[in-house]
């Protein structure tokens, strides 16, 4: 039998901890294990803690703070892992996926610490200085390696059926939605891997670039016609392969054949543009169809895809390549955070003057 403390096997704090490693691990794996890992962690959780809360034992400033700063970590990764789920509707415009990454390295150093605390360990000097050399890699290692593994290693599961549906914001006037999409411009394998840092999410069987994705949404709201802008010549399907073309394309200030079939804006009033930031900027193929046709007097409300640079230079981009269009400001969405962004969306539109 399991030795008692308080009540509570003395191996509970270890299988928290192996549990809050699994939940991390669980960013590789289906969902439901993570959110089944995440109940299990949180029961457990509260679990641990009631007999700290019944004790009249005033604990060491050292160990409150320690303990609160935990507390309030476990809080957030709580809420923000309850919002993700959608048990409670839509997530709304906060960002609420890089909340619960960034509450997940705070409870991973604040675990760190409070395992310390509660040995001992921090009462010797050695000790502390390696604990703090510990910490400050655990931090290092969250705020770098979650987001990577996130963006990398997690497949990004949608239902169209679902992201299509919901409240509507028509625009006055003809509108087209056009987008730019890399799996749309290479010969990507149906089988590939549908990460967000390589623009992909997957629908059952279909794989869905980021870009389309969004285009998808935004004309589900507006309204209006959908296009598609296409490189006479494809990129490689090794996206390191793409990068290092369009950065080439770049400095070269190359315009590329476009094939034939993207619709012609000149009989619209509002174009919403897609597309992903290439280089801190719009891709190429992108600048080639708006230099291909004149803006002038029309409206371009510009959404960008990105890995964490925001729109990045592509509204100045926008404003030398679509000379006397009315550029709106620029809806920036996180590639991780796109399956979540209807409601941003619909906000931004609505928003349009």
């Amino acid at each position: 039998m399991a030795a008692i403390t308080n009540g509570r096997p003395r191996a509970l704090p270890a299988l928290l901890l192996a549990l809050f490693f699994l939940g991390l691990a669980g960013l590789l794996l289906p969902r439901i294990l993570h959110e089944v890992l995440g109940l299990a962690f949180f029961a457990l959780v509260l679990w641990h803690a009631l007999p700290f809360f019944r004790s009249k034992r005033k604990a060491p400033l050292k160990t409150a703070l320690i303990t609160l700063f935990l507390a309030g970590s476990l809080l957030l990764l709580l809420v923000s892992g309850v919002v993700l789920t959608g048990w409670l509707g839509e997530a709304g415009d906060f960002n609420w996926r890089s909340a619960h990454l960034l509450a997940a390295g705070a409870a991973l150093l604040a675990l760190f610490g409070h395992v310390l605390q509660m040995s001992g360990l921090l009462r010797r000097s050695r000790a502390a200085y390696a604990a703090g050399a510990g910490a400050f890699m655990l931090a290092a290692a969250a705020v770098f390696g979650l987001p990577y593994l996130d963006r990398w290693f997690n497949t990004v599961e949608v239902k169209q059926a679902e992201l299509l549906v919901g409240d509507k914001a028509p625009l006055p006037g003809r509108v087209l939605t056009v987008y730019f999409t890399w799996p749309e411009n290479a010969p990507v394998s149906p089988g590939a891997d549908a990460v967000s840092g390589a623009s992909l999410m997957r629908d059952g069987r279909e794989l869905i670039g980021n870009s389309r994705m969004v285009a998808l949404i935004a004309q589900s709201i507006a309204g209006g016609s959908l296009s598609s802008i296409r490189a006479g010549e494809a990129y490689s399907a090794q996206y390191g392969k793409t990068t290092a073309r369009a950065r080439k394309e770049l400095e070269v200030g190359a315009l590329p054949v476009l094939r034939e079939g993207t619709e012609d804006p000149g009989a619209f009033d509002t174009v919403i543009l897609v597309y992903p930031l290439w280089w801190g900027t719009v891709p190429r193929p992108v600048a080639s169809w708006l230099t291909a046709h004149s803006f002038a007097g029309k409206r371009i409300v510009p959404i960008v895809t990105h890995g964490g640079s925001g729109a990045g230079e592509s509204l100045k981009a926008l404003g030398r390549l679509a000379p006397g269009a009315r550029v709106t400001e620029p809806l920036a969405l996180y590639s991780s955070d796109i399956r979540y962004s209807r409601a941003r969306i619909l906000k931004h539109l609505k928003g349009l003057d």
